[in-house]
């Protein structure tokens, strides 16, 4: 079993073009649904991925419900928070 999505963390410690490409805030034009953007303060993955995004959907995107929710977790942590 390869593990590639490690092999990209490993191969990638920095934000270099191969992260840049994947920034999901830069393609946030034309978005019609609401949007539930979700950070925490101690995500060490991404902490500024959610509000990047909340800040491409406001600046491009008038009239659309953007809601930005970070709170004291990490990475993933606040799904524990509907237990």
């Amino acid at each position: 079993m390869r593990a590639s999505y490690w092999q990209e963390i490993v191969d990638h410690t920095s934000y270099d073009e191969f992260w840049q490409q994947r920034s999901l805030w830069k393609f946030m034009t034309n978005v019609k649904p609401a949007v539930l953007n979700v950070g925490g303060w101690f995500d060490a993955e991404d902490p500024m991925g959610p509000l990047h995004t909340y800040r491409a959907v406001e600046k491009s995107n008038p009239g659309t419900v953007n809601t930005l929710v970070m709170g004291p977790w990490c990475h993933g942590c606040w799904r524990a928070a509907r237990r």
